[in-house]
């Protein structure tokens, strides 16, 4: 009789998980085809909106914390991109002046372009087109990233493949220093603050990054030169005399981001993502105070060097980055459309990744919310020319290598990828083709 029941319960169980199956990828193909429209329509949704509708046409019920779990599970991701200062013009006079200066270091390899930059990592109550729900223990609450630069507790350093420089953080006593260091290795700490002041951010630079610069240079035997690029509100933090002397002996030249354009580089790029993972996977673990929310260093100093310390994710960062990587790709004619492609940047996007269990006809049909740059289109052109990815004999290796080589957030379409006028090879046709 006890078999017989667990048989009986057994039963029910594989019949429950199969209709729970069947309801989740029923979501799933609604959901896909409401994206699809959306896509073709060149527009974005948020995800209250998507959830409201999906209920209203499907006559289903839906909620947020459902949705994102089907949205994991395929593929799907929430990206939240930086709304811009659009009410400051751009003098794109300043910024071709800009892209000039950096072709001058196209003969500079990646492996000398570095990167620095100060984060912190707060969530402040916003509006619903912004935000993302945190289900409080009294009342549910709407929250979204703000980065105060002037509040920063870690900072970063990074090169263009992908070498992490050991991170700076701030600490307020000698104890707590002790105590990070037993978690984090190799970190640099600046004891008497709790946040990243002028001094410590010049102290880093002629202590750790200069001597680093200068060892990896021995070690490598390079005799070049490398380029150290940084935001536009460092040129009054750094001034000091003897920094910049030690910058010229080693042959490091300096070049300041305008601030429009500091949204679209590597390390901007991997701390939106990693807030991105902040919010979805340990928004509990948050400190709340007076309508902000911090996250405790530690944890957000684990959550970075984690991600950092993939060497690939920097590197494609560099890569993916605009005016950072790639300066010989971007010509002075294509500056003025790319600045209209990052004054487009301003909607909350929903962003599809590729699902693991993908086929390999589902490929080419993939799509992203983002529309493609001319910068990334003329990169692929010359990817797709390149003794590496012609060696790929089929369509699937062809796909696994550009996937591996850009990521598939700019790879919504071969077909756009690739304007029909151009002379394209044999691999590029049986692409195409299939």
């Amino acid at each position: 009789m006890s078999v017989q029941n667990n048989n009986s319960i057994q039963i029910e169980k594989e019949q429950q998980d199969l209709i729970d199956s069947q309801k989740k990828n029923m979501i799933y193909h609604m959901l896909f085809n409401k994206l699809s429209k959306i896509n073709t329509k060149k527009k974005s949704i948020t995800l209250n909106t998507l959830i409201l509708e999906l209920n209203e046409q499907h006559n289903i019920q839906i909620n947020k914390q459902i949705l994102i779990s089907i949205m994991n599970n395929f593929g799907f991701k929430q990206q939240k991109t930086v709304k811009l200062p659009l009410k400051i013009e751009l003098n794109k006079e300043k910024i071709i002046k800009m892209v000039q200066t950096l072709h001058q270091y196209n003969d500079i390899d990646a492996s000398w372009i570095f990167t620095f930059d100060t984060y912190d990592f707060r969530l402040f109550v916003g509006n619903s087109e912004e935000s993302i729900i945190h289900n409080d223990t009294d009342k549910s609450i709407e929250l979204y990233v703000g980065r105060e630069t002037r509040n920063s507790t870690i900072a970063f350093c990074v090169s263009g493949n992908g070498y992490c420089f050991p991170p700076l953080c701030c600490v307020q006593t000698e104890q707590m220093s002790k105590e990070l260091e037993k978690q984090i290795h190799g970190i640099h700490h600046e004891i008497g603050s709790n946040f990243i002041t002028k001094h410590s951010i010049i102290n880093y630079l002629k202590n750790i990054f200069i001597p680093t610069v200068q060892q990896l240079k021995e070690h490598k035997e390079y005799k070049g030169s490398s380029i150290l690029i940084l935001p536009h509100f460092f040129k009054k933090i750094i001034q000091d005399q003897t920094l910049f002397s030690l910058f010229n002996e080693n042959e490091i030249f300096i070049e300041f981001i305008n601030e429009h354009l500091w949204y679209c580089t590597p390390l901007e790029r991997i701390f939106r993502n990693i807030t991105n993972d902040i919010i979805l996977k340990d928004i509990d673990l948050c400190k709340t105070e007076t309508r902000i929310t911090v996250l405790g260093k530690k944890k957000l100093l684990l959550y970075f060097i984690d991600r950092l310390c993939n060497r690939d994710v920097i590197s494609r960062e560099f890569f993916n980055s605009r005016f950072i990587y790639g300066f010989n790709y971007l010509s002075i004619e294509n500056v003025e459309l790319e600045l209209s492609y990052i004054l487009n940047q301003n909607n909350t996007l929903i962003k599809i990744n590729l699902p693991s269990n993908i086929t390999e006809d589902t490929f080419i049909n993939l799509f992203s919310l983002n529309e493609i740059n001319p910068f990334y289109q003329d990169v692929i052109r010359l990817t797709l020319n390149s003794n590496e990815f012609q060696k790929c004999q089929t369509k699937k290796l062809q796909n696994d290598f550009l996937i591996h080589k850009f990521g598939t957030e700019i790879i919504p379409s071969i077909d756009y990828l690739i304007p029909h006028e151009i002379d394209i090879s044999e691999p590029q046709k049986r692409l195409l083709s299939k």
